[in-house]
């Protein structure tokens, strides 16, 4: 959809500079599917440069049990005396802890079910690469970094991984949330498994 937009918008006038801003990302959806969904939006949004300004996500606010009309689609939700984030909640997190503002080409090859985009700092010293593996199984995938020599073998990941229906509730509030690991391999050509239904945050230097 972004695409054929920005193809309009040059063939209705040649040159235009006009952007897109996504003012309301609906999903009617509070769980790990949700997350998901916004995890590939958000990539979607990367690899259009700054053809897209600004992606805003509804609804940010939710009180437990109390939704009534049809919107159930809060990221932090709470009771009188509780708060806590949905899986989309940490979702939009991730993305904000490891924005960078340059976009780096990226591309999945052999058919993986991957859905990948990769941003680099100003300084060209940081590289993330953000994958979201939709697959109901892991996927294990080598990861080329073919202009990003002197690449640090130690790397930190973040992962947010749940069945499509996986929520955070009173009783559980962090049942679904990133984990955070170091890689110790990492290098300009390495190997990585993507758990099922996952979003997983690359961040590396150099």
């Amino acid at each position: 959809m972004l695409t054929e937009a920005r193809r309009l918008f040059q063939q209705w006038l040649p040159g235009a500079k006009m952007k897109v801003v996504i003012f309301e990302e609906n999903g009617n959806l509070h769980n790990q599917q949700r997350a998901l969904g916004h995890a590939t939006t958000l990539n979607a949004v990367r690899r259009h440069g700054d053809f897209v300004a600004i992606d805003c996500e509804a609804n940010g606010l939710q009180p437990w049990l109390q939704n009534d009309n049809g919107w159930d689609q809060g990221h932090i939700f709470f009771t009188a005396g509780q708060v806590w984030g949905m899986p989309p909640y940490y979702a939009q997190q991730m993305a904000s802890a490891n924005h960078q503002p340059l976009v780096v080409a990226s591309q999945v090859l052999d058919g993986a079910n991957l859905d990948v985009s990769s941003t680099m700092s100003a300084d060209g010293r940081t590289l993330c690469l953000h994958v979201v593996n939709l697959a109901a199984s892991p996927t294990s995938a080598r990861l080329v970094l073919d202009r990003f020599p002197g690449v640090n073998p130690v790397a930190s990941l973040s992962t947010l991984a749940g069945t499509p229906d996986a929520a955070n509730g009173l009783i559980d509030p962090t049942k679904i949330q990133p984990v955070m690991h170091e890689l110790a391999n990492a290098s300009g050509d390495f190997n990585q498994e993507f758990p099922a239904y996952s979003y997983t945050v690359v961040r590396l230097s150099r």
